[in-house]
């Protein structure tokens, strides 16, 4: 058969070149008598496929009508065409057997690769410390992922008091030399140092005084009493603020100018009875205070009706 020949050229081969010697010879040979065997196997197969392929009514697809050498069937699993065996895509061989009959041999095909469908998962991602709910959208940053420390909460400033009284010093000579912006800057820094001190909110009431502000001024008002309790019956004359007594008295003009125009203003009133009673008029701030003490209830009215009705009233320095 040609496969004996084809295994007896091998071993001429090999002989001739003499590259290999005692066991290296022997698994040489052991190799091609194994390969012959397996060649020989497959092309009885593929006789009997073409002779039974020969029978009367019997047609093969491979086979030519104007008397070509038959061949056995193309395999249907990976032919892809019936134009025969130039579309066959893998190797094949064909010989004359020993009865004169074509012989096709197919080596074992490689497997068919299909295409695989990928179906995306939402994979679920742990949860981020801290509720951030995010995930990586790019490359991470040159540090690593940013990590969120717990803030501590903010230390609360001891009060200064020595600290806010100069700052009201401060403040009080540039409100007599008329740079009023500068003395609020001046009393809220003193504010903020000593938060439990009236002084600073009873300046930026006669700031918003002169600003004609006097929703803002009872407003302060109203804060100083919150941060100092009792300070009505403990004191200075308010005039002292001012740089002249006439600066003072213009101001309260203004103040009941505008309450004649709008009587209806109770906090202009709130701030006319504060005055009248931080500069000493006691009885003119009672009647005030008695006229606004019959509406909605307020603190620090309360506050200034009571040290107004005292038999000792505050005193004036």
């Amino acid at each position: 058969m040609p496969f004996q020949g084809l295994m007896g050229d091998n071993q001429r081969i090999v002989a001739e070149r003499g590259g290999l010697q005692g066991k290296e010879v022997g698994q040489v040979m052991s190799f091609l008598r194994t390969v012959g065997r397996f060649s020989s196997l497959v092309a009885l197969l593929t006789v009997s496929s073409v002779q039974g392929s020969e029978r009367p009514g019997s047609s093969s697809s491979g086979s030519s009508s104007s008397g070509s050498m038959p061949t056995a069937n193309i395999p249907a699993a990976v032919s892809g065409s019936s134009s025969g065996w130039r579309y066959y895509p893998y190797p094949y061989y064909q010989t004359i057997g020993p009865n004169g009959l074509p012989i096709t041999i197919l080596p074992p095909m490689p497997p068919v690769i299909m295409p695989a469908v990928l179906v995306p998962v939402a994979v679920p991602q742990p949860p981020v410390p801290n509720g951030g709910n995010f995930g990586l959208a790019g490359p991470l940053p040159r540090r690593g992922v940013p990590v969120v420390h717990a803030q501590l909460p903010a230390t609360k400033k001891k009060a200064d008091p020595a600290r806010a009284n100069q700052l009201v010093t401060y403040g009080d000579r540039l409100f007599r030399g008329g740079n009023t912006r500068k003395a609020e800057e001046r009393y809220e820094q003193a504010a903020r140092a000593n938060p439990s001190s009236a002084a600073p909110q009873v300046r930026l009431a006669q700031l918003a005084l002169v600003r004609g502000l006097y929703s803002e001024a009872a407003d302060h008002l109203r804060a100083a009493q919150t941060a100092e309790p009792g300070w009505i019956t403990n004191v200075d004359d308010v005039q002292s603020i001012y740089s002249e007594p006439a600066d003072f008295a213009k101001q309260i003009a203004r103040l009941e100018s505008h309450l004649q125009a709008t009587p209806g203003d109770r906090d202009a009133w709130l701030v006319l009875g504060a005055q009248w009673f931080l500069s000493g008029r006691t009885q003119k701030a009672a009647d005030i205070f008695l006229r606004l003490s019959d509406r909605q209830p307020d603190a620090t009215l309360e506050a200034f009706l009571e040290a107004s009705r005292s038999n000792d009233p505050a005193p004036v320095r």
